[in-house]
């Protein structure tokens, strides 16, 4: 599926460019699909009995049975579940009524107005606690709207207007000053830092091509460069400002960080042994970013050592910035247009990969 959306993304043309979405829509269809029916086919008791017999499979089951999570299931998913209870009605009446399909075995099982396999999906969302399901799945519809279409697009329309802005002055101006808005946008919590990487390859790139008729190739290296650098400065400003100077005497600051959540517990411990070491450098790359640096600060961290542990960030930075740098109007056009969307993709790959580590050795 992977390669089939990659082919279908960096070759479509003008004439076929919802090839990639359909695949990427087909992609869901099926994964959901395959997860509901190993949750009927298998059941979840046999699927929980499995994963505890891992350290990272026992903290996923705790994670996976929370309110939370069911709130998740019953936002993203309840389109989905409703469509397949509705096949296992038209299936099970089948059986019951015709001689078609499988053979019904037992009489408890023909009182049922759905299948086995599905009663069983059923049967697990029964027990769950609804009301309070309910309740965090507004909230998940709050949070979702504030922070991808909210804060999300608030921040993507103010970086484009201050985009517009600095095309008009000499690089090096238009650097500092993106230079800045970035660490104030890194300053605040919800901010995400994609939008600051994509503005950052729009700006630059687009600034540099006009201003010193650099190659398109140049300017959108020097683009990832700089927003790299922001980064790491963006780091080194967190952990000093924020968590050494602010957060060792404030308490909002402590509790918004979480410093004693359990997670933020063990990532201490780790993060106070002294070297280098892999969950060191995951939880510091694949941690949550405002937290993490800012715990640092709290814990007199000596900044040298979390910014080289920080350097993988340029994993996630670059694509990030070259997806930004190939929306301009000076971007080579062909394949190149269709690299945008897949480097967007290997930016979450590597972002969720680089999560799910750090939420191994926590």
């Amino acid at each position: 599926l992977v390669s089939m959306w990659i082919t279908s993304t960096m070759l479509q043309s003008e004439t076929d460019v919802n090839l990639s979405s359909t695949v990427v829509v087909f992609s869901v269809v099926v994964i959901t699909t395959f997860i509901i029916y190993a949750v009927s086919i298998l059941g979840s008791k046999y699927l929980i009995s499995q994963a505890k017999k891992s350290p990272v499979g026992s903290k996923l089951v705790v994670f996976l049975q929370s309110d939370w999570v069911h709130a998740l299931i019953v936002f993203f998913l309840i389109v989905p579940l409703g469509v397949y209870f509705a096949i296992s009605f038209v299936t099970q009446c089948i059986r019951k009524y015709t001689c078609l399909g499988k053979h019904i075995e037992t009489e408890e099982e023909r009182k049922r107005w759905m299948t086995k396999e599905a009663w069983r999906v059923y049967a697990e969302m029964c027990s769950w606690e609804w009301g309070t399901v309910l309740t965090k799945c507004l909230w998940v519809g709050i949070i979702f709207f504030t922070i991808i279409i909210g804060i999300g697009r608030v921040v993507a329309l103010f970086l484009s207007f201050i985009g517009e802005e600095l095309a008009k002055f000499p690089l090096p101006v238009t650097t500092t000053v993106f230079v800045i808005i970035g660490l104030v946008m890194f300053a605040l919590p919800p901010v995400p830092g994609l939008p600051v990487y994509l503005a950052g390859g729009i700006v630059l790139t687009r600034n540099a091509i006009e201003q010193l008729n650099w190659s398109f190739h140049n300017a959108a290296m020097y683009a990832a460069l700089v927003n790299y650098i922001l980064k790491l400065i963006a780091i080194a400003l967190q952990q000093k400002v924020i968590g050494d100077w602010i957060g060792s005497k404030s308490v909002y600051i402590r509790s918004l960080c979480g410093v004693n959540s359990l997670e933020l517990r063990a990532m201490r411990q780790i993060l106070e042994k002294k070297g280098f070491s892999i969950p060191k450098i995951m939880i510091l790359v694949g941690g949550p970013d405002w937290p993490t640096s800012v715990l640092t600060g709290i814990m007199k961290l000596s900044v040298t050592q979390m910014l080289i542990g920080s350097l993988p960030h340029i994993l996630l930075v670059v694509p990030a910035s070259l997806s930004g740098s190939l929306l301009i109007p000076q971007a080579p056009g062909g394949v190149s247009q269709g690299l945008r969307p897949v480097l967007l993709t290997l930016t979450f790959l590597i972002q969720a990969a680089a999560i799910m580590v750090a939420f191994h050795y926590t």
